[in-house]
């Protein structure tokens, strides 16, 4: 029964893994950096997957900072962090796709909640994300 998750659409399924958690306080994007400063590479892409580029951990806080103005909108961009290279696919909805049928990536995606803060999206449950409150509300449909 663990194995059902909320997928984009909203329907049910089994075999999604991806992993969302909300992460709302300034102190929760310190343990990600924290987290992220070593053995990481980080990449600004726009949620479309038409560019991305590379960028230090110190830009997980100003991203941060940037979505407490979204009002409501959504973020044009999100960071992903990865161990190895970036996938070929950047787009959000590709990365989503990956992370939801994916146990063994170690990829974690920080996509701006247009009210403020943090989803963090991965397919394995990660150090900065435990005791984090869930967001398995939360769809990204805006990315697809």
């Amino acid at each position: 029964m663990g194995f059902f998750r909320h997928i984009i659409g909203g329907e049910i399924g089994e075999g999604e893994t991806m992993e969302k958690f909300f992460h709302s306080d300034v102190r929760d994007v310190d343990i990600f950096e924290e987290f992220l400063r070593s053995d990481w590479q980080l990449f600004d892409c726009r949620v479309d997957g038409s560019s991305n580029q590379a960028i230090a951990t110190n830009a997980i806080q100003a991203y941060y900072q940037k979505t407490q103005s979204l009002w409501g909108g959504y973020p044009q961009n999100y960071i992903l962090a990865v161990r190895d290279k970036a996938p070929a696919g950047t787009s959000l909805a590709a990365i989503m796709e990956k992370l939801d049928h994916a146990d063994e990536d170690e990829i974690i995606a920080l996509v701006g909640y247009n009210d403020g803060g943090l989803i963090s999206l991965s397919s394995k449950l990660w150090p900065p994300q435990q005791g984090a409150k869930s967001a398995d509300w939360w769809t990204g449909k805006f990315a697809l």
